[in-house]
C-alpha cells in the first residue's frame, strides 16, 4: 500500500507517523522513505507473565508494521503510543504498577 487514500485508516496512520517521526524512516539498508509501505493489516503481539505459557485473549500490544521493500525489514509501531487508540477502538491496559492484584 504505497499511497493510502486520504480518508483511510492507513492514511491516518501514515499521517501520525509523519507528525511523530517525520514520515517513514530510512532503513538500515540505505533505502529511503519512498521504499517503505504500511502492511495492510494489524498485529496483536501477546504479552505474557510466564515465558513458558501462551494465553489467548490476554494482554497485548496493538501494532502496525512498516515494510522496507528493498531488504524486507519490518518495523513495528504501537497504535496506543501513536495516539490512535480512540480511532481504532483500542482499550489500553493499565500499567502493572496501577493494576489491582487482589490485595
Amino acid at each position: 500500500m504505497t499511497n493510502p487514500q486520504p480518508e483511510s485508516k492507513w492514511h491516518l496512520i501514515a499521517q501520525r507517523l509523519q507528525e511523530r517521526i517525520g514520515g517513514f524512516p530510512t532503513c538500515s539498508c540505505g533505502s529511503g522513505s519512498s521504499e517503505h509501505e504500511l502492511i495492510d493489516g494489524f498485529i496483536l503481539q501477546p504479552l505474557e507473565d510466564d515465558p513458558t505459557a501462551l494465553s489467548l485473549g490476554g494482554r497485548g500490544l496493538s501494532l502496525v508494521a512498516l515494510l522496507c521493500k528493498r531488504c524486507g525489514k519490518v518495523t513495528y509501531y504501537n497504535l496506543i503510543t501513536l495516539g490512535l487508540a480512540d480511532e481504532f477502538g483500542i482499550i489500553p491496559n493499565k500499567p502493572a504498577s496501577e493494576q489491582n492484584d487482589g490485595q
